[in-house]
C-alpha cells in the first residue's frame, strides 16, 4: 500500500512524484488524488480534512477527528485513491496508524506515496525495502541537460555550441545533484559571451557565495531535523576533504574518542556508533562508495553536505590546507577551535607540524588527512614532530598521523593522558615508545600496513581501556607480541596475531580470554604451536562475533621448516571457530586430512572458504553440505589427483551438494586428472568457474547453471560438456594447442575469448554456436586468418584480433 521515495535534498523526489501523478494513466486509474505537504510534521486532523476535501466532502462544521475519519470512510468506499505525503521528516508509529485507519476501507490498489530524506519514515509506515525507491544522483550528461534548460531560453538552447564543452565541464562539480545543476544554470544564465562560464569553470563551484546561499538553506533543513547527538557526529566530518572515502568503523572510533556516543545499557559503544552511522546513511548524509564492495563499509559524502558540515562547524572545527597554513593561523588560534585537521598538498614531500599553530591547550583532535597519492603503501610524505608538541596539546583525545613516512614518535607522547585514538597506520615505525603504555584512556591503536614494525611495547598490559588494536598483516610472523597482551580482555578488534616461536612472547593460548573479538582475525605462525593444549586454550569456539578467520601455518613462498604433520592436524581440529563465522581461509596447512568440522552443515553463516598451499592433502574436504557457501577457492593442493563424491559429502542432510555456491576457483592443482561424482541437482546456483594450472585435468563435470567459464593452462582439458546456460568462455595459456578444440553445442554462448596460445594456428568452425556475438583473440602469434576463413563469413559476429596475422 505504501511506496517510499527516499533521497537527499535536491535529488528530485518531489519532481519525479509530480511527474508520475500528472501522467494521464495515473489520473484515469485513481478516483481520488491527494497531495499533502507535511513540512515540519504530519498533523492527522489537517491531513484528514485535506483527504475529505479531495474526495468531495465538506468539513466546515466538523472539528473532531473521529467524525472526520467516519466521513472519510464513507467517501472512500468503492473508490481507489492515491495520496502523496511530501517531505515527511519523521512520523511516529501511532500517528501513522491514526492516519491510516480510514484508508483501509478503500478499494484494493490504492496507494500512499511518501517522499522523505529519511529511509526510516517509510519503514515506520510499513514500507519494506522492495517498495522503497532510493533516488541516486544523476549522470553528468543529465545534469548538463538540466543546467542548460535554466541557462538558456528554449529557443536559445542551441545558439552557443562553443560553450557546450565548457558547460559539460562545469556540471561535473554538481556531482549529479539536480538542485545544484539548476542553480548553476541560473548562475550562468544569459551570459553568452562565455566570460562568466570560464570564471565558474576555473573556480570551485562551492566557493561561489551566490550559489551557496541559494542551496544551503534547502539542505540545512536536513541538519536541523537531526537529533543533537547526530549533529555532533555530522559536524566532525567537516575535518575531512571533499571526496574523502570514509571507513565506517574508523569513523565510529573517532566519534567514540570524542565522547559523542551516548551510553546504552544493552549496547556496546561500537554498536551505538553503528546505529548513529546507519541513521545518517538513512537520512542520505552518506552514500555508498562506488569504488568499493558494499561489504567493505566505505562511504562518501556529497559535496553539498560537506559544504554544509563546514558551514555549521566553522567555530569549533578547522581543516587546514598546507598552502594556507599562514592564512589560517588566526582561525587555529581562535579560542573556540577544538578539532583540527591538516591536508598536505599533493606535491608536498615533507611536513612539519609547528607547535605555535596550536596554542590552544584544549585542542581535542589533530589529524593529518591522507590524499589520494598517499593511500597506497610506500607513501613519501615525511612528517616532522617537534618534541614539545605533545607537551602543548595535553588535552588531545585523537591523534592520527597515518599514511606518512614517520619513523619514530617522541616519547613525550606519554604526556597525552587523555588520548583515546592513536592512528599510525601505513607508516615506517619500527617500534612504539614505551611511554605510550601510560595512555590509560587509549581505546584505539591503529598500526595497520606499518610493515616495518618489529615489536609492540612491553608494557602494553597497562592499556586497560584498549578496545581496538590493528596490526599489519604479514606473510611471516614478524612482530614480537608481549605475552601480557592476553591481559587485554576488553579487546574488540585484533586483526592480526603472530604466534611466537619462543617462550617470552605471546603464544596461541594468549587469545583465551578475548571472547569479545569481532570482525576479522589473521593468525600466522601456527607452525610454532607445539602443544595441542595451547590450541585448546585459545578457545576459538567462544569468539561468537568473529566474521573472518585466517589460519596460516607458513608462507607459500617459504618452506624451509619441517613440521609435525600429526600436531598440525590436531591443532586445526582444536581451532574450530564458532558457527557464526562468515569467511574462513586456511593457508599452508601441512597435514594430509582436514578436520570433520570444516564441512559441517552447522556452519550456516559460512559464505566464503579459501584453502591454499595445503600440499600434503590428497583429498578435497567435504564442503558440499555447507548450506550458505557462495564462494570457494582451492589452490596449490598438489597431491590431489581425483575430485570425487567425497567433495560433495555423504551426510545426506542436504538433498543437493553446494546448494548456494555461486563462484568456484580451482588453481595450481598440478596432479588433478579426474573430476566426477557430480549428480543431478548439485551446484544448482554455480555461475562462475575458473580452472587454472590443472595441466592433467581431462574433463569437466556437467554443470547446468554455469554462465561464465575461464580455463587457463589446462593443456589436456579439451573435452567440454554441453553447458546450456554458458554465455562466456575464455581459453588462455594453452601453449601446446595448435587447433581450437571442437566445442560442443553451447546454445547461449555469446562471448568466446582465446588468449596467450602460442602455437594456435587454426580456429575451426563456429557456425554451431548460434548465439555467439563476440570472438576475441589476443596474443596468438601463430594464428593466421585467410580471407575465406569460415568464421569471417558470419555476419552477426564481431571479431577482435590482437597480435594475430591477417
Amino acid at each position: 500500500m505504501v511506496v517510499s521515495v527516499v533521497g537527499m535534498a535536491g535529488v528530485g523526489k518531489t519532481a519525479i512524484v509530480q511527474l508520475a501523478c500528472n501522467d494521464q494513466r495515473i489520473r484515469d486509474f485513481f478516483d481520488c488524488r491527494v497531495w499533502i505537504y507535511s513540512g515540519q510534521g504530519v498533523d492527522v486532523v489537517s491531513a484528514t480534512k485535506t483527504m475529505v476535501h479531495a474526495c468531495g466532502g465538506d468539513t466546515r462544521d466538523i472539528t473532531e477527528l473521529s467524525l472526520l475519519q467516519g466521513l472519510l470512510v464513507d467517501l472512500l468506499k468503492g473508490k481507489r485513491f492515491l495520496i502523496v505525503l511530501d517531505e515527511v521528516w519523521n512520523i511516529e508509529k501511532a500517528v501513522w496508524e491514526l492516519l491510516e485507519g480510514p484508508l483501509r476501507f478503500a478499494l484494493r490498489g490504492s496507494k500512499v506515496i511518501v517522499t522523505s530524506r529519511n529511509a526510516e519514515v517509510g519503514m515506520t509506515m510499513g514500507c519494506d525495502h522492495r517498495r522503497q525507491l532510493r533516488l541516486n544522483c544523476l549522470s553528468d550528461a543529465t545534469c548538463w541537460l538540466i543546467c542548460k534548460s535554466y541557462a538558456f531560453d528554449y529557443h536559445e538552447m542551441e545558439m552557443c555550441p562553443k560553450l557546450a564543452s565548457v558547460g559539460e565541464e562545469i556540471v561535473k562539480g554538481c556531482k549529479g545533484l539536480p538542485l545544484v545543476a539548476k542553480a548553476v544554470g541560473g548562475l550562468i544564465r544569459c551570459k553568452p559571451d562565455g566570460e562568466k562560464w570560464w570564471e565558474v569553470l576555473h573556480s570551485d563551484v562551492w566557493n561561489n557565495d551566490e550559489l551557496v546561499n541559494e542551496i544551503l538553506p534547502i539542505v540545512r533543513h536536513s541538519y536541523d531535523h537531526l537529533p543533537r547527538h547526530l549533529k555532533n557526529c555530522f559536524a566532525y566530518c567537516s575535518l575531512f576533504p571533499k571526496g574523502y572515502i570514509f571507513d565506517k568503523e574508523e569513523l565510529i572510533r573517532l566519534w567514540m574518542a570524542q565522547g559523542f556516543l551516548q551510553h546504552h545499557e544493552r549496547l556496546l559503544p561500537e554498536d551505538v556508533g553503528r546505529k548513529y552511522f546507519d541513521d545518517l546513511l538513512g537520512r542520505c548524509f552518506f552514500q555508498e562508495s562506488p569504488f568499493y564492495d558494499v561489504t567493505e563499509g566505505r562511504y562518501e559524502m556529497h559535496d553539498v553536505f560537506h559544504v554544509l558540515a563546514q558551514s555549521i562547524a566553522e567555530k569549533e572545527y578547522s581543516s587546514i590546507d598546507s598552502y594556507k597554513y599562514n592564512n589560517r593561523c588566526d582561525m587555529i588560534n581562535h579560542e573556540s577551535i577544538r578539532h583540527s585537521s591538516m591536508l598536505p598538498s599533493l606535491t608536498e614531500s615533507d611536513l612539519t607540524i609547528e607547535g605555535q599553530l596550536f596554542h590552544r591547550q584544549d585542542l581535542r583532535t589533530l589529524l593529518v588527512i591522507k590524499r589520494s597519492c598517499y593511500e597506497t603503501e610506500g607513501n613519501s610524505l615525511f612528517v616532522k614532530i617537534p618534541y614539545d608538541l605533545f607537551l602543548l596539546l595535553e588535552c588531545l583525545r585523537t591523534l592520527d598521523l597515518s599514511n606518512t613516512s614517520i619513523s619514530q614518535i617522541p616519547s613525550s607522547i606519554g604526556n597525552l593522558i587523555h588520548l583515546r585514538y592513536l592512528g599510525l597506520k601505513n607508516t615506517k615505525l619500527k617500534r612504539i615508545p614505551e611511554s605510550v603504555c601510560g595512555l590509560l584512556n587509549l581505546q584505539t591503536l591503529d598500526l595497520k600496513h606499518s610493515h616495518c614494525l618489529t615489536e609492540l611495547p612491553r608494557g602494553i598490559r597497562y592499556l586497560v581501556n584498549l578496545r581496538h588494536l590493528e596490526l599489519p598483516v604479514s606473510e611471516y610472523p614478524s612482530i614480537s607480541i608481549p605475552s601480557e597482551l592476553e591481559l587485554l580482555t576488553g579487546l574488540q578488534t585484533l586483526n592480526a596475531f603472530y604466534v611466537a616461536d619462543n617462550s617470552v612472547d605471546c603464544g596461541i593460548s594468549g587469545l583465551r580470554y578475548m571472547v569479545n573479538l569481532s570482525g576479522e582475525l589473521h593468525i600466522s605462525g601456527l607452525m610454532n604451536v607445539c602443544h595441542v593444549r595451547d590450541a585448546i586454550n585459545a578457545d576459538m569456539h567462544s569468539k561468537t562475533k568473529l566474521k573472518k578467520l585466517v589460519l596460516k601455518w607458513w608462507s607459500l613462498t617459504a618452506r624451509s621448516q619441517l613440521l609435525d604433520v600429526q600436531t598440525s592436524s590436531l591443532v586445526l581440529d582444536k581451532l574450530q571457530p564458532h558457527p557464526n563465522l562468515e569467511e574462513l581461509i586456511v593457508s599452508g596447512y601441512c597435514s594430509d586430512k582436514f578436520p570433520s568440522w570444516l564441512g559441517s552443515c552447522y556452519f550456516f553463516n559460512l559464505v566464503k572458504v579459501t584453502l591454499e598451499g595445503c600440499e600434503n592433502c590428497d583429498v578435497f574436504p567435504s564442503l558440499g553440505q555447507l548450506p550458505c557457501l557462495k564462494h570457494l577457492v582451492i589452490q596449490q593442493m598438489e597431491k590431489v589427483q581425483i575430485i570425487g563424491r567425497e567433495f560433495i559429502g555423504f551426510s545426506g542432510l542436504l538433498t543437493q551438494g553446494f546448494p548456494a555456491l555461486e563462484t568456484l576457483d580451482i588453481r595450481k592443482m598440478y596432479d588433478l586428472e579426474i573430476w566426477d561424482g557430480v549428480e543431478d541437482g548439485d551446484f544448482p546456483l554455480l555461475r562462475d568457474l575458473n580452472v587454472s594450472g590443472c595441466s592433467k585435468l581431462r574433463k569437466l563435470p556437467q554443470l547446468g547453471s554455469l554462465v561464465n567459464l575461464r580455463i587457463q593452462s589446462c593443456e589436456q582439458l579439451c573435452d567440454l560438456p554441453v553447458l546450456r546456460a554458458l554465455k562466456y568462455l575464455k581459453l588462455e595459456g594453452f601453449d601446446k594447442m595448435m587447433h581450437l578444440p571442437q566445442l560442443p553445442i553451447l546454445p547461449l554462448l555469446q562471448i568466446l575469448e582465446v588468449s596467450c596460445c602460442k602455437k594456435l594456428s587454426s580456429i575451426g568452425r563456429l557456425e554451431h554456436l548460434m548465439a555467439l556475438q563476440l570472438l576475441k583473440i589476443t596474443k596468438c602469434p601463430m594464428l593466421q586468418f585467410a580471407q575465406d576463413e569460415p568464421v569471417l563469413a558470419c555476419s552477426r559476429l564481431c571479431i577482435c584480433l590482437m597480435d594475430v596475422t591477417c
